[in-house]
C-alpha cells in the first residue's frame, strides 16, 4: 500500500504529474521599453490592474486585435484615509478575478506601485519606515501571491520599474528591480525587457534571469 495512504487523514497528497500550462512571472525595465506590450501578448481573457501611465495607445492595439481586454484603474493616493480605500477597491477586484474561471491572464502594471499603494495604506507614508514594523504588511501582501499560486487556470504577469542603485548617498550605474522584495521567491519566472539604442536598429529584447520550470534556460 503506498505510504500516502496512511497520511492522507494528515492533509498529505500525491502531486499531479502534469504541470500547469501558465506562468507566474515578475518583468522588470525602464520606462517606455515595453512591459505592457509584452503582457498583453499573453492568451485572453486579459483582467489588467492599472496603476501605470504606459496603458493608453498601447492596449487600443489589442483590442483591434479582438482581445478581450478588461481594465481597472488603481492609484496611489496621498492620504493614508484614500489609500485605505484605494487598497479595499483592489482587494474586492482581485478576488472577483480570481474568482472568475474565464479569465486567462492578470496582469498588475505594475507591482512597484501597487506595493506603494500597500505601505500608503498600512503606514501613512513610503519611507522612514523601520523593518520590524513591516511584519503584517508583509503577511498580507504574501498571502495575495499564494492565491495567484494556488490559481492554476491562469498566468500572472507582475511588471516593475527599475531604479537607480545608492551606495553612501551617491547614485551608482546600476539599476534594480523595485517592489516587493520577496517577490522574486514567489514567481517562477524573472525577466528584463529593453530596447537596443536606435543606432543598433532599435531591436527589442527580453531577457530571462530566472525559469524555475526550466531552470538551465
Amino acid at each position: 500500500m503506498p505510504i500516502i495512504n496512511s497520511l492522507k487523514s494528515y492533509g498529505f497528497y500525491t502531486p499531479d504529474m502534469e504541470i500547469p500550462k501558465r506562468l507566474i512571472c515578475a518583468i522588470y525595465g525602464h520606462t517606455g521599453k515595453g512591459k505592457s506590450h509584452v503582457s498583453l501578448t499573453a492568451p485572453s481573457p486579459i483582467a489588467v490592474f492599472n496603476m501605470d501611465l504606459g496603458l493608453t495607445g498601447v492596449v487600443h492595439k489589442f483590442l483591434k486585435q479582438g482581445k478581450d481586454i478588461s481594465v481597472i484603474n488603481l492609484s496611489v493616493p496621498p492620504t493614508q484615509e484614500e489609500a485605505i480605500l484605494e487598497w479595499e477597491k483592489f482587494i474586492k477586484a482581485w478576488t472577483a478575478v480570481l474568482g472568475q474561471k474565464d479569465i486567462r491572464t492578470v496582469v498588475v502594471d505594475t507591482e512597484t506601485q501597487l506595493w506603494e499603494l500597500k505601505r500608503m495604506a498600512e503606514f501613512g507614508k513610503l519611507s522612514q519606515i523601520k523593518a520590524h514594523h513591516y511584519g503584517p504588511a508583509n503577511a498580507d501582501y504574501s498571502r495575495l501571491l499564494r492565491e495567484a499560486d494556488t490559481a492554476i487556470d491562469k498566468t500572472f504577469i507582475f511588471l516593475r520599474h527599475l531604479s537607480p542603485v545608492y551606495i553612501d548617498d551617491k547614485r551608482t550605474a546600476k539599476y534594480e528591480s523595485k517592489g516587493f522584495g520577496s517577490l522574486e521567491k514567489f514567481v517562477q519566472v524573472v525577466a528584463e525587457i529593453g530596447r537596443d539604442s536606435l543606432g543598433d536598429g532599435g531591436g527589442w529584447w527580453l531577457e530571462v534571469n530566472k525559469c524555475r520550470l526550466k531552470p538551465d534556460m
